[in-house]
Parts: C-alpha cells; sequence; structure tokens
C-alpha cells in the first residue's frame, strides 16, 4: 500500500484550490506537464506507482471536473479532507476502487457504474484503488447548489435514497451506486478518448459534463416513476440482459469471458446472446472485445516508458506477435508507429 505524501489529493482533487488554478506545484504524485489555466492541467501519474494521467478542468470556482486513465501497479490510499460541501457524480468504466467514509466500512464502487457520494466540508472520507487496477473514470465534483439548481433536480422524481444525499446534509450517506446504460457508457469512453486540445478540449468535456449529469438523472427519474420507455414482456429482459453483458465485457476487457460463460452470467443462451447483442451494438460480441482491447492498447502506447510487449500483457494478449498482428489489421499500423507518429494513429 502506498501513501502519497504532502496530501496532494486534498491540494487538488477535493480541496477546489484557488492556487492550484493560478500556479504550478512539483507534486511528488504527478509530474505536471504544463501550467494550470482554465482550460485545465493533464498531470501525468509517476511510473513508480502508476502509469497514466488524471485531467483536471474547473469551468467556475464550484464544479471541479478529473478525468482518470491510469494503470496502477501498486495499491493507493489517501485520506481526504474537503474544504466544502462536495457532491462528485463519478462515471467508472474500469478499475477497483472504493471509499470509506468516517467510522463506516468500506464501500466498493463497481465498474461500469455511475456513483453519487455527499461529503461535508471537513468531514475525512478514504479513497483506496487497488493494485493491478486500470481506472478509467470521469468525475464531476460539484456545490450541491449547483447540482440541484443548474439541472433542475426534484426530490419528489429521485429514490430516496439518492434524494437524500443530493437534498439531504450529507456526511454519513455511503455512495448510491447504478449501473450505467449503453449510451452513458458510450458517452464516458468518448470523453476518454477525445482529441481535441486547448479551449475545445476544455468546451467539449463541459458539453459532455452536462449530457452526462441530464441523462442520468433523465434515467433515474424515469425508472424510479415508471416512465421508462420499455419493450414489454420477454424482450425488455432479454434487452437489459444484453447491456448487462456489454458492461461485463468492458469491465472485463483484459481478460474478457467466453460467449459461453458470459451468456451463463446473463442469463441467455449463447446463440440469443449472441444474436441480440449484435442487434443492440451493431457489433459482435467477439469483435467488440477486440475493438475495445486494441482501442485501450492504443492509449497505453502513448506511454514510452512501457514496451510494446508490456502493452500487449496489459490488455490480454499472451504473445506481442498476435497483439502486433491484430494492432495493424485494425490500424493500419504497427504500435511502434504510433511512436513514431501519433498523429497518424489518430487519423486511422
Amino acid at each position: 500500500m502506498y501513501k502519497f505524501p504532502v496530501n496532494d489529493l486534498n491540494r487538488i482533487y477535493a480541496g477546489f484550490n484557488d492556487d492550484f488554478q493560478n500556479k504550478t506545484t512539483p507534486y511528488d504524485f504527478f509530474k505536471v506537464g504544463e501550467a494550470a489555466s482554465a482550460n485545465g492541467v493533464r498531470l501525468e501519474l509517476n511510473d513508480r506507482v502508476a502509469s497514466g494521467y488524471w485531467e483536471l478542468f474547473r469551468p467556475d470556482s464550484g464544479i471541479l471536473i478529473c478525468v482518470a486513465d491510469g494503470l496502477y501497479h501498486r495499491a493507493y490510499h489517501e485520506t481526504i479532507t474537503p474544504k466544502q460541501d462536495v457532491i462528485t457524480v463519478r462515471f467508472v468504466l474500469s478499475g477497483k476502487m472504493s471509499v470509506r467514509l468516517a467510522g463506516k466500512r468500506s464501500i466498493d464502487i463497481p465498474q461500469c457504474s455511475a456513483s453519487v457520494l455527499h461529503i461535508k466540508q471537513s468531514k475525512d472520507f478514504d479513497l483506496t484503488i487497488d493494485s493491478n487496477s486500470h481506472l478509467c473514470s470521469v468525475s464531476f465534483h460539484l456545490e450541491p447548489a449547483i447540482l440541484r439548481d443548474r439541472f433542475h433536480l426534484d426530490g419528489d422524481r429521485l429514490p430516496p435514497l439518492l434524494r437524500d444525499l443530493v437534498f439531504g446534509p450529507g456526511g454519513t450517506r455511503p455512495p448510491y451506486n447504478f449501473p450505467m446504460s449503453a449510451h452513458t457508457i458510450n458517452v464516458v469512453h468518448d470523453v476518454l478518448k477525445m482529441r481535441f486540445e486547448g479551449g475545445r478540449r476544455s468546451a467539449y468535456v463541459q458539453a459532455k459534463m452536462v449530457e452526462l449529469l441530464c441523462r442520468l438523472f433523465q434515467e433515474v427519474e424515469d425508472e424510479y416513476l415508471g416512465n421508462r420507455p420499455t419493450l414489454t414482456g420477454p424482450k425488455q429482459s432479454v434487452r437489459k440482459k444484453v447491456h448487462r453483458a456489454h458492461q461485463i465485457l468492458i469491465a472485463n476487457y483484459m481478460k474478457p469471458p467466453s460467449i459461453a460463460t458470459l451468456a451463463r452470467e446473463v442469463g441467455l443462451n449463447r446463440s440469443t446472446l449472441s444474436a441480440e447483442f449484435k442487434k443492440v451494438f451493431g457489433i459482435s460480441i467477439f469483435a467488440f472485445s477486440q475493438d475495445y482491447r486494441l482501442d485501450k492498447a492504443r492509449e497505453l502506447l502513448s506511454n514510452r516508458d512501457l514496451s510494446v510487449q508490456e502493452v500487449a500483457e496489459i490488455v490480454g494478449y499472451d504473445y506481442a506477435a498476435n497483439f502486433t498482428a491484430a494492432f495493424k489489421r485494425k490500424y493500419g499500423l504497427l504500435p511502434k508507429d504510433i511512436r513514431v507518429s501519433p498523429e497518424a494513429a489518430i487519423l486511422q
């Protein structure tokens, strides 16, 4: 278990510090590549603990956006003390992480889930990210009034536990978790893969924040009030199981289950799952798993500290030659060519 010194997360992640926006400090946890600005700052994770990045955007004093993609070689733990009341809405595609409120047991944040957590000013909570975990997440840390007012939330339209988190005093309630819909998963994936730079990058992330929060709370309200447009009878159950299979594939992209195992886990026979998955997502189960693994590999190749062999192993290939052949078929380039001309990979 590794604990970072100097309370870096207290200063950056949960503190909303004014001086973070105005100057760069040499953090031990991060290798800061540029001065922070209104357009955000990208913080490279040092390779002693994790490879990857956190990218932070601060549209105004009451909102902090964090986009995180990091492969943790060692377990990470931090005790965080918010400097103001904060509601965190976190969308986690992959990675094993948990939170623990003061005096409470540790609670896992599920993969392929959205979670809402309300923390009171000066109330400590612990954040833990497991070792050998590839954390891919998009998080929004907001003043409670901003979430309630800008997104026009109505307590009567929310499930009681979530209502208490959003409108109540916070500080003692555990996170409220719910699985992400297929569309929400795709939006989060778009944020993690965005190719914009500078002001466009910041504007894109802010637009996606609005889209994700609007969609999330609309889906929650529809589910709670029984207004969700649904298929009827057995078809509705099948569609839910297919979406669950999609979430399982994303959460386990490094070692995806076989179609037979996946079918058993979601409660469908193999042929029905394969046919319905292709109908819903427009791609076969095998092709989706292959594409998602290679997309992750392309992201990891941007870290020059990782060899092609290491990237292949991380995304689940036993042999680098097989990985190289699959990568070439998808992108028309060898993995090593990405590092020579990353722009070419983007154009592919």
